[in-house]
């Protein structure tokens, strides 16, 4: 029989290794892309209400192009956030930030927190 943790992928022994932290970054980051009104409302006009294809095109097509100039990098890095969890859980980092309750902070020094991983 299979655990919820398996069907998940998380590695449980890596979580409970006392000898390894994960920190986990967010990050802000700014990007943009200039185009004309007319192309931004044919592209809007074209998925007639399917919210899935205009994504995807967006994702694909525009996003993709979308530029962070070292102005826009170091705006975004103001925001930046950390957390120091006790052993490796980078098989289930996005589940613990989704679902655990936990303090970031703005920046990792002598004085920070080692958080133990609680669902």
């Amino acid at each position: 029989m299979t655990t919820i943790a398996e069907n998940l992928g998380w590695n449980v022994d890596a979580v409970t290794d006392d000898e390894k932290i994960t920190i986990v970054k967010k990050a802000v980051v700014y990007s943009e892309i200039t185009m004309s009104k007319s192309e931004f409302i044919k592209w809007q006009n074209t998925f007639n209400g399917d919210w899935d294809d205009a994504h995807e095109y967006f994702r694909d097509n525009i996003e993709s192009k979308m530029v962070t100039d070292d102005v826009m990098e170091d705006f975004g890095n103001q925001y930046n956030q950390f957390a120091v969890f006790n052993g490796d859980i980078s098989s289930m980092t996005d589940d613990v930030i989704g679902m655990c309750d936990f303090e970031w902070e703005n920046h990792i020094d002598n004085v920070s927190e080692i958080q133990e991983v609680a669902f």
